[in-house]
């Protein structure tokens, strides 16, 4: 990918591997660089996933050739994994998205009658919301669906003729653990919300979240590790109130699950912080944040380590931007911001927007991927690797 300050990336050309391995990974970026004609100083960013043969290209072959760049791993990705703790620790709520699933997604004839039942009882027709083991965050809206409809679902679910196991299985769950399952589904939306948001922007890579992502995994810490010791009057208040409905074992029983639940996504979350290669940029990075930036050391050698790039601005253009007047910045975003004083930054300006820039994900690489499927038909049976290559570049390129 490459990705022009302020603009939506371009596909530079899509590479396929016999072998997948450090040296072969290496070998492609170096290939596509050198085929496009791009300065290997002028590499911000290798993006990838967090597979080890990517963290051994770069840490091994690539670093040593980018002397600007940075090797950001996937922090959707990794915030997804955060989100797993949620369907591993309740199983039994788990099993019911999945009998759901099973229910009503290969049968229309189910959901219009569901769609019936619904507006009989008023109630405006919202069909099911399913899992997508692809999709981030798509299990979390399937337990937000269920969250808001299992009264109905239990309702409805004895209409149905009892000739398909699912159906038998879905009505005896929701028969027996009905209202268990409702506080632990209300539970999970209430406490999921910060992260399923974060979740959400990072996916909007047209909004830059260099600068801001590490006080946001702060916060989502917080939460997780206050919930390791939390009672039941100490969640959050759909899920405070539903808690009062059980009896005291129930309460007892939820309330512990539900602090394993966040001492799990709170020692995972910590696990990413601590192993993210760019986590001390991370936290540096909100110094090009004017409307947030406070107590900026006045030696920019400071920086530099973190920040290579920051080596050739000068310290008079460093003391220039420490004093400056930033009291309009929270009216602008940063990237404004500091465009309005180009003239007068000449160096740091343009570094800023660079670093605001500063790819957080890898979901643009995923949207190139996500043509692919469609791409290979039964139709299509002679396609080169040349062919599908030209095919997803251009189709990705000239996406609105």
């Amino acid at each position: 990918m490459n990705s022009p300050v302020g603009k939506p990336p371009v596909a530079a050309d899509l590479i396929f591997l016999d072998r997948v391995n450090f040296s072969t990974v290496s070998q492609a970026v170096i290939s596509c660089l050198n085929t496009n004609n791009i300065n290997f100083n002028d590499v911000w960013a290798f993006v990838t996933d967090s597979a080890s043969y990517m963290k051994k290209a770069y840490n091994t072959i690539l670093h040593g050739l980018f002397p600007n760049a940075s090797h950001v791993t996937c922090l959707a990705h990794l915030l997804q994994l955060v989100l797993e703790v949620f369907p591993d620790k309740f199983e039994e709520l788990n099993r019911m998205c999945a009998l759901v699933k099973r229910v009503f997604c290969q049968s229309p004839k189910r959901r219009l009658e569901l769609r019936a039942f619904m507006m009989q009882q008023g109630l405006s027709p919202l069909m099911p919301v399913f899992a997508v083991q692809t999709r981030w965050g798509s299990w979390i809206k399937a337990v937000q669906y269920l969250e808001e409809n299992i009264d109905i679902l239990q309702g409805f679910i004895p209409t149905l003729p009892p000739t398909s196991k699912a159906v038998r299985d879905l009505g005896v769950l929701l028969e027996g653990n009905g209202k268990l399952l409702k506080v632990q589904a209300s539970f999970i939306v209430e406490h999921s919300t910060d992260i399923l948001a974060t979740l959400t922007k990072l996916e909007e890579t047209s909004t830059p979240t260099a600068a801001s992502i590490f006080s946001q995994l702060e916060d989502l810490s917080m939460l997780f590790d206050y919930g390791r010791t939390a009672d039941a009057e100490d969640w959050r208040p759909k899920t405070r109130e539903q808690l009062k409905e059980l009896n005291e074992d129930e309460r007892y029983t939820c309330s512990e699950l539900f602090k394993q639940a966040m001492a799990e996504c709170s020692t995972k979350l910590q696990a990413v912080i601590e192993r993210h290669p760019c986590t001390e940029l991370f936290k540096v990075l909100p110094i090009f944040d004017p409307a947030k930036v406070s107590g900026l050391k006045p030696d920019i050698k400071d920086y530099v380590q973190v920040v290579p790039a920051l080596r050739n601005v000068s310290t008079e253009e460093w003391h220039r931007y420490i004093r400056m007047d930033k009291s309009d910045a929270g009216e602008v975003s940063a990237v404004e911001w500091w465009a309005a004083r180009e003239d007068r930054l000449p160096t740091l300006a343009p570094l800023a927007a660079l670093y605001l820039h500063l790819p957080t994900t890898s979901v643009d690489v995923e949207r190139l991927f996500s043509h692919y499927s469609a791409l290979l038909t039964e139709h299509r049976r002679s396609l080169t690797e040349e062919n599908v290559k030209m095919m997803l570049i251009a189709k990705f390129n000239t996406r609105d």
